[in-house]
This record gives C-alpha cells, structure tokens and sequence, in this order.
C-alpha cells in the first residue's frame, strides 16, 4: 500500500504544453514499349527533363523534402533506368526522377513493368489495369500520366473517361477488366467464382488474372511514392489531369 502511494506522489500531471504537444510522429526496351510509348502515336512528348526543386506549395502538414534529380544528379546506380526513360519519352517523368532517390525501389518498380508487358495483355489493356489501380488508390499524378499513355495508344476517350470515373465502360472486354481490377483492389483479392467468372467471360485467362497483379503490384508502388514524395505532376500529362 506504502509503495502505491508512492508511485502516486511521485506521478506529476501532465501539463498544458505537454498535452498540447503533437506525437512524434539497366531499364530493357521491353518494360517500356507498352507501359510508357506506343510507336503509333501522332503525339510526341520530347520536353527535357528539368524538375528539380522540391515543391513548395504543399498545405498538408508534411512538406516534401525529396529532390527529384536529373540524370545527371542521380544516383549511379539509378542514371541507366532514367537514360531508358529518357531515351523511350523524351524526358524523364517526375515518379522515375523521384524513385532514383531509391535506386533499388526505382529498379523494382522498372522490373515488375517488364513482367507485367509479358503476362498477354494489349497496351491499352495494360493501361487499363494501371489507371484502375491509380484511381483506386486515389493518385492524380499515375492517372494524368497512364491516361496520357492510353490516349497515345488511341484508345477511346468515352472509355477513358468511364475508366477515370470507376463507371461503366461502353468496351464490354475493358469493362470486365477494370470491374475486376477493382474487386481485386477493394477485396484485397478475395474475389469470388463469380468475378473470376466474369473475367475469363470476357476472354481473359485465369493466369492472366493472376498476372495483373504485377500490375497492380507495380502501380501501388509509383501511387504511394508520389503520395510520399508529392510528386508534382509534369507538364506532359497536364491535359490529362484528374482530381478524385
């Protein structure tokens, strides 16, 4: 009893500043050709690369304090995927230059993109799947950039549009694969025989099912980078910006 009243004279309480206090808080040409450039595009994205000041218009408590490097400035071992970039584009996009921060992350990110152009998909069904993920995931940046690539690879705009809104596609095959992107995503892929069902309906495979994962898996990655690093979105994308 003795040391219990002592523990409790020896307790102060906590003061008005204290309680006010706030808690502690080598890229291949392969990966490339579908995710970022389509050869039969009329519109081409040659500006230079040259973000790289940090943003200062952030009003969320958190300011980014990530640089986002030219080729130049970027780690060694991050220049050879920026170079892929840059050769691919016309200029290096601010996710690429951000993740060099992080030459591994920047090299897994540029390998899933790889596996994922081979699981059979067509480069508008690949975009599909990475703008489903990026809207999902509530990412400005991946949507205004991954619609920018699909309307290069002429893909219809009324579908887009449908694709952007998590509405219903006039393209029924579309339709089917971004309603099951999203029930991957919002099931943390517990999806049923039905939605499988659905898919393969459409005329897609099984396998392919599980192939999109690598996309989804890739696009998590740049969507929750760019919210991390408050990635500014490059004036290539503009026209296509989105808001959710």
């Amino acid at each position: 009893m003795r040391d219990q009243e002592e523990l409790t004279l020896q307790r102060k309480p906590a003061s008005e500043s204290d309680r006010d206090r706030p808690e502690r808080p080598p890229a291949s040409r392969d990966g490339w050709n579908y995710l970022f450039y389509h050869p039969s595009s009329d519109t081409e994205m040659t500006a230079s690369h040259s973000s790289t000041a940090t943003r200062t218009d952030i009003k969320e408590s958190f300011v980014n304090t990530f640089p986002f490097p030219t080729i130049d400035s970027a780690p060694p071992d991050a220049r050879p995927f920026l170079e892929g970039a840059q050769k691919q584009l016309g200029f290096v996009p601010n996710l690429l230059s951000g993740l060099s921060n992080s030459p591994e992350t920047l090299a897994s990110y540029i390998d899933l993109s790889k596996h994922f152009a081979k699981i059979g998909l067509t480069g508008i069904e690949m975009q599909t799947v990475l703008v489903v993920t990026s809207v999902e995931n509530a990412c400005a940046y991946c949507v205004s950039a991954h619609s920018t690539f699909a309307t290069n690879m002429k893909i219809d705009q009324a579908v887009l549009k449908a694709i952007r809104q998590g509405t219903e596609s006039p393209d029924a095959k579309l339709n089917a694969l971004a309603a099951f992107v999203r029930k991957l995503i919002r099931s943390k892929g517990h999806v049923t025989g039905a939605d499988l069902s659905n898919f393969t309906a459409a005329g897609y495979t099984r396998e392919q099912g599980l192939g999109v994962l690598i996309g989804v898996a890739m696009k998590t990655i740049g969507n929750f980078a760019n919210h991390f690093m408050k990635t500014p979105v490059d004036q290539q994308f503009a026209a296509q910006r989105w808001e959710k």
